[in-house]
């Protein structure tokens, strides 16, 4: 099959396989008798697509904001009052990095103590919510799952609609038997919905429904309960603890065949749009592979793979090679826990990360090794002004734990990589790495090399 050839040929495969589907598309208009039917199978499939990316945005945006929210239920799970003390700093974090979370609250005993922003949400602050049966059922339901229960859209006490995401917060974590209360993450119900694209879906009739606590029957929620009953296409959206199922009637499938001879450009921008999921489909796969796990930076090989594009015959620019080492790092492990260690390195790449510039590229090598290739640096003094920055945004950064603060030390070596004098990437890595433990070396005795 053409789209097999694809995967297995490069540049002239593809564009054989566009020929192929080309010619495909201009016999099928020959058959007069099966054009119709042709057309309207096609019409449904793009509306099944659209319909399959409503449903897969609508479960990414929402797992990708209950994951980070559940950062905030375990800073209140391991420690209450250092979290609640320190209410407004972690939450403003959270919203921050969140832009569907509209307000967050934590209820201990189930009584809504601490809003974030108060503003607009003064109605929500002291609500118990014993006194709402409806809210009550799915703070219960969180309560009974021992983890995060999606409710809603419901109405607000302060006003709007909104899904919730509860978080039951138990003071014996894992055994799940002494419960303090619960968080509520409140995310904005229709901006979520705008952005998956359900707004401006074309040919069909979408309606939502999800299971409620203590409801016999499922409940519509989006659009009409009665395109569950004449539903040509109905999907699961897989959300935390819960199901919601979206359902789609197709509308005006009754294709124009004075258009027939429009099909050409249709089937081949069809053809198009299929090869480009694969390739995207590939791509993320491939990008999987050159990430590293821990700290979602780009690993070994795709450093290397980096390093032999751009120290070729037809690299176009010179650049820097940095190789940074954790001094101290196994005491650090030794003494703190692996835990301790694996969230200073997170916090070692998210600074590095942030203390270049977007071209560079930082990467995690291994271990306590990181390399960061600065783009168009050829000169020492521009060497040296990058690894000052770096050290003096780690140094305004440490990382903090409860009532301990750990201040990174960094050995730093450099290579720098000049067209006109190439080096080979084993003589970079080796001339960065010599320098890295010069310097480690001289830290130790006391006498920090200037780099």
């Amino acid at each position: 099959m053409i789209t097999s050839g694809f995967i297995h040929h490069k540049h002239s495969t593809l564009l054989a396989s566009l020929l192929y589907w080309a010619c495909a598309v201009f016999l099928l208009l020959s058959f007069a008798d099966n054009r119709s039917e042709y057309l309207k199978s096609e019409q449904e499939e793009g509306i099944r697509r659209e319909v399959a990316l409503v449903r897969a945005k609508l479960e990414a945006k929402i797992f990708e904001h209950i994951y980070k929210a559940e950062s905030l239920a375990t800073v209140i799970t391991i420690d209450p009052d250092f979290a609640l003390k320190r209410w407004d700093q972690i939450a403003k974090k959270l919203l921050q990095q969140t832009p569907y979370v509209r307000n967050i609250g934590a209820a201990p005993d189930n009584i809504m103590r601490y809003v974030y922003p108060l503003e607009g949400n003064e109605k929500a602050l002291g609500f118990d919510f014993r006194t709402n049966p409806r809210q009550y059922a799915s703070v219960l339901k969180a309560k009974s799952l021992g983890s995060v229960y999606l409710d809603g859209p419901l109405e607000l006490v302060q006003g709007g609609q909104a899904v919730i995401a509860r978080f039951p917060i138990f003071r014996d974590y894992p055994l799940n038997t002494d419960y303090w209360g619960s968080v509520s993450v409140v995310l904005d119900y229709g901006k979520l919905l705008a952005d998956t694209g359900i707004y401006t879906l074309n040919n069909a009739s979408v309606a939502i429904q999800r299971p409620y606590p203590k409801s016999p029957e499922p409940v519509t929620f989006f659009g009409e309960a009665e395109v569950f009953n004449q539903a040509d296409l109905m999907l699961p959206i897989h959300l935390p603890n819960t199901e919601w199922v979206l359902a789609a009637r197709f509308t005006h499938l009754s294709p124009d065949l004075s258009l027939v001879y429009l099909l050409g450009l249709g089937g081949f921008s069809l053809l198009y749009t299929s090869l480009l999921a694969l390739v995207r489909a590939y791509r993320i796969s491939h990008n999987a592979s050159l990430q590293d796990e821990l700290t979602h930076l780009p690993n070994r090989r795709f450093v290397i793979s980096y390093l032999e594009k751009h120290t070729s015959e037809k690299a176009s620019t010179d650049f820097t090679l940095l190789n940074i080492d954790l001094n101290n790092f196994k005491v650090i492990n030794d003494s703190l826990g692996h835990h301790t260690g694996d969230l200073l390195l997170q916090h070692i790449a998210r600074h590095l990360r942030g203390a270049v510039r977007k071209q560079d590229v930082v990467s995690r090598i291994g271990g306590d090794e990181f390399l960061i290739i600065l783009a168009s640096v050829r000169h020492e003094s521009e060497v040296t002004q990058h690894i000052e920055r770096i050290r003096a945004h780690l140094a305004r950064h440490p990382l903090e734990l409860g009532d301990r603060v750990l201040e990174p030390s960094l050995s730093i070596g450099y290579a720098i990589f000049r067209r006109k004098k190439p080096r080979t990437i084993e003589e970079l890595l080796n001339i960065a790495d010599r320098h890295m433990y010069e310097n480690k070396k001289a830290a130790k005795a006391g006498h920090p090399l200037s780099t």
